[in-house]
C-alpha cells in the first residue's frame, strides 16, 4: 500500500491564500503588488516595512496569533486552512463551508488512491460544537494504516445543524451536553454519508468515538445500525471519556 500524503490539500490551501492575498493587496493600505511578507504567518502582505508596523499595531498582531494558534500542530493534526481562514475573518461562511467540501473529496480522493483490495481502515472521532455563530457537527479522521499506525488529519466533516442560539448553546455545553431530535437526525445523516462516501472510495470506518452533543449514540442502537450499513461494517462505537458523565 502506498504511503498516504497528510498533505492532500497543500495545493488547495495555497490557492485560497493565494486567492485572498490577491484580493486584499496590502494590508495596510490596500494597494495591489505588495511584496514584502510577515515571516511569521506568511499570509500578510505590505508595500513596505512602514506599512507592515502600522498594521502590526492597528490588527495584524492578533490576526497573526490567531492564525498561527489555528495552524498549531496539536497531536499530529493541524487546524485546516479554510476554518484558520474564517477563524481570522478571511472569508465568509459560505466560503468556509464550501471549502471544508472541497477538502472533503480531496481527502477521499487520496483514500481510493492508497486504499489496498482490503480497505483503508478509519477510525473518526465525532462531536457536536459551537463554531462561528452556529451549532456544528464535526468529524476527526483517523487513519490507521497496515502497521497499525495512526494518521490524524483532522476536520473531514464540517456541517451546520442548528442556529446557535442560547438555548442550545447552553444544552449543548452542560454537562456531557444535548441537542434537539432535529439535529441528531442531521448529526446520523452526517455519519451515513461519510461513512457511504468512505466505502465508496476503498475505505472502512472500524471505529466511531462519540463525544460532546451525540453521547446519546452510546443507547441508541438503530442510529448505530444505520450508519454501520451505510459503512457495510459493524463499527466499533466508543464514547469519549470527557464527557462521560
Amino acid at each position: 500500500m502506498p504511503p498516504f500524503n497528510k498533505d492532500f490539500d497543500q495545493d488547495f490551501d495555497k490557492q485560497l491564500i493565494d486567492v485572498y492575498k490577491q484580493q486584499a493587496g496590502c494590508f495596510a493600505c490596500r494597494k495591489p503588488d505588495a511584496s514584502l511578507k510577515c515571516a511569521r504567518c506568511q499570509i500578510a502582505f505590505y508595500c513596505n516595512r512602514d506599512c507592515q508596523v502600522q498594521d502590526w499595531k492597528g490588527q495584524h498582531k492578533q490576526l497573526c496569533n490567531t492564525w498561527c494558534d489555528n495552524r498549531a500542530e496539536e497531536d499530529g493534526c493541524k487546524g485546516p486552512v479554510p476554518i484558520c481562514m474564517r477563524s481570522c475573518g478571511f472569508i465568509g461562511e459560505n466560503s468556509m463551508v464550501q471549502a471544508m467540501q472541497v477538502r472533503r473529496d480531496l481527502f477521499f480522493k487520496e483514500v481510493k488512491r492508497v486504499a489496498a483490495p482490503t480497505g483503508l481502515r478509519l477510525s473518526l472521532t465525532a462531536s457536536v460544537i459551537g463554531m462561528f455563530g452556529k451549532i456544528r457537527f464535526v468529524a476527526i479522521v483517523h487513519l490507521v494504516d497496515e502497521d497499525f499506525q495512526q494518521i490524524n488529519v483532522s476536520h473531514v466533516l464540517v456541517d451546520t445543524v442548528d442556529e446557535a442560539s442560547n438555548a442550545a448553546v447552553n444544552a449543548l455545553y452542560q454537562g456531557s451536553g444535548t441537542i434537539s431530535d432535529a439535529t441528531r437526525e442531521k448529526v446520523l445523516e452526517g455519519l451515513c454519508v461519510l461513512a457511504a462516501q468512505a466505502k465508496e472510495h476503498g475505505g472502512l470506518v472500524v471505529s466511531i468515538t462519540f463525544g460532546r452533543g451525540i453521547m446519546f449514540l452510546a443507547d441508541c442502537k438503530p442510529f448505530q445500525e444505520r450508519v454501520n450499513e451505510a459503512a457495510g461494517f459493524k463499527i466499533m462505537w466508543v464514547p469519549d471519556k470527557q464527557y462521560v458523565v
